[in-house]
């Protein structure tokens, strides 16, 4: 009976250690990173983060976009035209131990929000497994993964996923994961 005791004493060790080991190795490999001005393409990343389990990060302008459309295009234009970056709020940590990165960006303009520009200027993403992730009013995710690829050299970009307006789809995002072999 000691015999059986120790032996399972052993194993819970062994248990323990591993689970802390994982946990200060960063077990996970996948970021989940958006921006999201009215809260549709963070509902699409949070679906995301539940789906994969992949750590998750809301990137924020450190001066915030007005709420009225017409407002936010002509900043918007104004910043794509001349490739001005907003300051972030901050920026996630430790983003080299991430394999796979989902980038999550409203559509401006036929492209990315420049917040997500400024996050892609910040870090070499050499290597990585780069997956863009939208959401439009109807106009469709435009050049926005041609764009996400430029400022990206050597990663791999994978198909994106494009969400119209606030129609969450679980069920099409879980469809578009297993396509590309991110879950089961």
């Amino acid at each position: 009976m000691k015999k059986l005791l120790s032996i399972l004493g052993l194993l819970l060790l062994a248990i323990s250690m591993n689970i802390k080991v994982q946990a200060t190795t960063g077990y996970n490999k996948t970021l989940v990173v958006f921006f999201s001005q009215t809260g549709n393409t963070k509902a699409v990343g949070n679906t995301i983060r539940e789906l994969t389990g992949a750590d998750i990060f809301e990137l924020k302008a450190s001066e915030p976009y007005p709420n009225d459309y017409h407002a936010i295009r002509v900043r918007a234009k104004a910043e794509q035209e001349k490739d001005i970056r907003p300051l972030l709020q901050a920026l996630p940590k430790n983003v080299e131990r991430y394999d796979t990165i989902f980038i999550g960006s409203p559509i401006w303009n036929h492209t990315i929000a420049q917040p997500i520009a400024t996050f892609l200027g910040e870090f070499d993403f050499k290597g990585k497994t780069i997956i863009p992730f939208c959401t439009h009013g109807g106009g469709g995710a435009g050049h926005s993964a041609s764009d996400i690829a430029k400022r990206t050299p050597g990663a791999k970009v994978l198909d994106g996923y494009a969400s119209t307006g606030n129609d969450i789809d679980k069920k099409a995002i879980g469809m578009w994961l297993r396509k590309l072999n991110i879950i089961k």
